[in-house]
Formats: structure tokens, C-alpha cells, sequence
């Protein structure tokens, strides 16, 4: 998406955002204004409207564009704080990065190395150990949506 495609949309969608237009009315607050072309600003960055995943727009264009390089989440945060504003944006961002694909793929590992897998003892009789497990959130089987493992 271009620049002038998404500022279109966002200009289009201000009326239809209460944030939006209590303020577009209201010049009585000084963090609040709007430029010649009808765009408004808190603080002079570009509000973002809630309206036809504009939100999500912004970020794609910020962290998913080829030039962008799917930065972490202090320097998306940066990129887009730069222009646009909205709130909730921490939250919708940390959540938008941390579903990202190709930044966990490319983020190093920051954890130390796995260590080896140990094998169990071999119990002395039978029911000497027993280990249990319940999967969870499976799709529904007649009825039922978990799964108690048992292993002896």
C-alpha cells in the first residue's frame, strides 16, 4: 500500500471515529490540531482512526515493507511514532510483532543452549512411577476436548 492510498483512507475515516470527531469540533485543546488538508494531529503526529484496519495498515507498511526489514519492537514502535499515532498503539504493536513470522524467525535466540536429554529409570516394579498429562483445547470428539495421558 502507498503513502497516498493509506492517508486517503485515513482522511476518509475521521468522521467516522468518536475520538476523531469530538476533537475535529473541539479546538479548544492545544494538542490537538489539523493541518490544511484536513488531517488531524495529536501532538504533531497523524492520528490514526479505528476504522477499516488502518491500524493494521500502519503496521504493515512500517514493519512489513521490504525497505522496513521487520524490525523489533522499540524500533517499529519508533518508525511509526515518527508519523501516526493512535491509542492503544504499544499494545496493538507488541501484539502484531509478536505474531510476526519472519521476525521470530530472524530474532536470535537469547537463551542458553538446550542440554542434553536424559533418559527416565527403569522402575523397579510395575506402577513404581507413573507419569500424567492432560491435553487440552482439542477440537471436540463426541463430546469431550482433552486427552489424560498416562505412561507407566
Amino acid at each position: 500500500m502507498d503513502t497516498e492510498c493509506l492517508h486517503a483512507n485515513i482522511l476518509a475515516n475521521l468522521l467516522t471515529d468518536p475520538i476523531a470527531k469530538a476533537h475535529l469540533s473541539d479546538t479548544s485543546n492545544p494538542q490537538w490540531s489539523t493541518d490544511e488538508a484536513g488531517y488531524l494531529h495529536l501532538d504533531g503526529h497523524m492520528y490514526i482512526p479505528k476504522a477499516d484496519d488502518l491500524h493494521l495498515c500502519v503496521l504493515r507498511y512500517k514493519h512489513d515493507h521490504p525497505l522496513s526489514g521487520h524490525f523489533n519492537q522499540n524500533h517499529t514502535l519508533e518508525l511509526i511514532c515518527h508519523e501516526y499515532t493512535w491509542p492503544g498503539i504499544h499494545t496493538y504493536m507488541k501484539d502484531y510483532i509478536k505474531s510476526c513470522m519472519a521476525y521470530t524467525r530472524a530474532k536470535t535466540p537469547r537463551h542458553q543452549p538446550y542440554g542434553m536429554l536424559k533418559q527416565l529409570l527403569v522402575p523397579n516394579r510395575p506402577w513404581n512411577s507413573i507419569l500424567m498429562d492432560f491435553i487440552k483445547q482439542l477440537p471436540s470428539s463426541s463430546g469431550f476436548t482433552a486427552i489424560l495421558i498416562v505412561i507407566d
